[in-house]
């Protein structure tokens, strides 16, 4: 049952803590309802009014409103995003290690590129908390940077490993493979020079069974290894990749390939007549198929949208980071 009238809840009389509890219960809220909480977020970012002082955000309910609003993928407006980025930065003192990945993973989910002032705040905090970091925060905030494509500074780095390795026996398989997939993701994306620590990769060999069922983790870990073993240390041990690799063969999904796509596909093939034009083509390096693959000039032409755009017309993350790592490994995209 969806909740219903925001006369029930007076919405526009709640304060920021009130707000953030209600977005807690998301999956009843009614889409009207929602909309009518981040209104009344937006006054209460938005306005200097005396009177509402005591209902306002503070650095927990920074972290916490942005994160639910991702969790939602609701559109966040650009007047929400400049008033939240304004009372983070004054609070940045305040936030504490999960807010600051929370807000970090927040931005990274919703495809928001946060300002570089908040990203230099949040930076420096984040080195003055890196011992508070756990397992969770660690891998997350190398998660967010890479998927924000956000060059960390080499101090945050330092601190980073140091924390990490500090840590290792408390992560779990996911933020083991997450961790490893932000460094592989920042030094494609990027170009940083971030090399994954001994630590993680021992904990991954040691505990290869875990990655077992997940075939997002699998994914990451191999294309991770395929990436470092090229610049001469790979993640994995020769019988654990083969085990992954054959784990991954068989939980992958058959592709759906669409009418543009064969249509182009019958075009290359007629004006190519004399090379070997393949479709939908596994290529191992990125754990992933390519729409068209033409074998004698090493090419690769992607051809579905809804695979390979976001809403703006502009390359998804995942098909930036397939390019950039084809690319590396000498293929024409």
């Amino acid at each position: 049952m969806h909740r219903g009238s925001s006369t029930q809840f007076n919405i526009q009389a709640m304060s920021s803590i009130q707000l953030c509890k209600m977005l807690k219960d998301r999956d009843v809220l009614s889409k009207p309802i929602i909309t009518e909480i981040y209104n009344r977020a937006l006054f209460l970012l938005q306005t200097e009014d005396a009177r509402y002082n005591r209902l306002q955000f503070d650095a927990r309910g920074l972290a916490t409103i942005l994160y639910q609003f991702a969790k939602l993928n609701y559109v966040i407006g650009s007047e929400f995003i400049e008033a939240w980025t304004n009372q983070a930065i004054n609070l940045m003192d305040e936030f504490s290690s999960q807010g600051l990945t929370n807000s970090l993973w927040g931005f990274g989910r919703l495809k928001i590129q946060p300002q570089a002032s908040f990203i230099e705040a949040w930076t420096n905090q984040a080195i003055n908390l890196m011992d508070e970091f756990n397992s969770q925060d660690l891998s997350n905030s190398l998660w967010g940077l890479g998927w924000l494509e956000i060059q960390p500074q080499a101090s945050f780095i330092e601190a980073w490993t140091n924390q990490a390795t500090k840590t290792i026996g408390k992560f779990n398989h996911q933020e083991l493979a997450n961790s490893i997939y932000g460094i592989l993701t920042l030094n494609v994306l990027c170009n940083s020079k971030i090399k994954v620590p001994q630590l993680f990769i021992s904990a991954v060999n040691q505990n290869i069974e875990l990655f077992d069922e997940n075939i997002e983790d699998i994914g990451q870990i191999l294309k991770a290894h395929y990436y470092f073993g090229k610049q001469g240390v790979g993640i994995l041990t020769s019988q654990n990749r083969q085990l992954l690799e054959k784990k991954f063969k068989t939980k992958l999904t058959p592709y759906h390939t669409s009418n543009l796509h064969l249509n182009v596909l019958k075009v290359v093939k007629k004006v190519l007549a004399q090379h070997t034009v393949k479709s939908e083509h596994y290529i191992k390096q990125i754990t992933s198929s390519v729409d068209i693959f033409i074998k004698e000039k090493n090419t690769v032409i992607q051809v579905d949208g809804p695979y390979h755009f976001d809403d703006n017309n502009a390359l998804n993350f995942s098909t930036r980071l397939n390019t950039e790592l084809l690319k590396s490994y000498g293929y024409i995209v």
